[in-house]
């Protein structure tokens, strides 16, 4: 049985942690050769995904394992190791949770297993998906405008821009 590793991390939003999902695998896929057109159809395609595999949970649920035995730790936002094994580990991997914490926040919930496979690789990437996505989200709700950009050392730099 593997042991599951909790990583916080300062967001609030349920749909920050979707939202950075769909950018995990959107950059798994995408390729330089890809036109504008291309990279915004795998975007979508990628959002389609992610939307009708990702639960979210009202009362915390169990997370299951690869065996599908069910586990003691349970999450808010379950990304189940179906959804995992075909887009993101390529393996017999086991769900990967996300609880909210008593101060709002999320931490993730992710076996010793897939740490070592994906997850540790994937983690920062994701974690500052998430934040960055809950900064655009709230910027937007202020009336600004994003522009985002990501820079030579793979970092996303989001510049929101208030209108005149």
């Amino acid at each position: 049985m593997s042991k599951y590793y909790p990583a916080k991390s300062a967001v609030q939003s349920s749909k920050a942690l979707v939202d950075a999902m769909i950018d995990c695998l959107y950059r798994r896929k995408v390729t330089l050769q890809m036109s504008e057109e291309e990279k915004t159809k795998l975007k979508a395609e990628c959002r389609d995904i992610v939307n009708a595999s990702v639960e979210m949970c009202k009362v915390p649920q169990h997370l299951i394992g690869y065996h599908g035995d069910e586990r003691n730790e349970v999450a808010d936002v379950i990304f189940r190791r179906n959804f995992v094994n075909a887009h993101l580990s390529g393996g017999a991997s086991n769900d990967v949770g996300f609880r909210r914490l008593d101060d709002g926040n999320f931490e993730s919930i992710v076996s010793q297993y897939d740490s070592g496979r994906w997850w540790n690789a994937a983690s920062q990437r994701y974690w500052q998906a998430a934040q960055a996505s809950e900064a655009v989200d709230s910027a937007w709700l202020n009336g600004a405008i994003e522009v985002e950009t990501v820079d030579q050392d793979d970092v996303i730099k989001i510049h929101c821009v208030m209108p005149n």
